[in-house]
């Protein structure tokens, strides 16, 4: 009889512990659903070779080779005009070497 008594509580703990477990699943689940964000998600991406070149695969498989052409196309040029724009306004921003007057002598 004591046989019987023994699988019920073995069962028993065995169940309360299953219930533990998954306690503690659902708890971790939560505490890394709230670390996430989206903003993270994105500087991990960038971060990572592997899974740039796997979103930029994804992207390809998803507009098509042509739009991907063209996107690609109009966000070299818009990287282009920015950086001779950038150029521009540093070198307007840099005084004229003769308003300026000499040059202060070495020390």
């Amino acid at each position: 009889m004591a046989e019987p008594d023994r699988f019920v509580q073995r069962k028993q703990l065995l169940v309360a512990r299953s219930a533990l477990c998954r306690l503690q699943l659902r708890h971790d689940v939560m505490a890394i659903r709230e670390s996430f964000t989206g903003v993270r998600a994105v500087s991990t991406i960038a971060g990572s070779p592997t899974a740039r070149s796997a979103a930029f695969l994804v992207a390809v498989e998803i507009l098509g080779v042509e739009r991907m052409a063209a996107m690609l196309s109009t966000a070299r040029r818009t990287l282009a005009i920015a950086r001779i724009a950038r150029i521009a306004f540093a070198w307007l921003r840099k005084p004229a070497a003769d308003a300026a007057g000499p040059p202060p002598p070495p020390p």
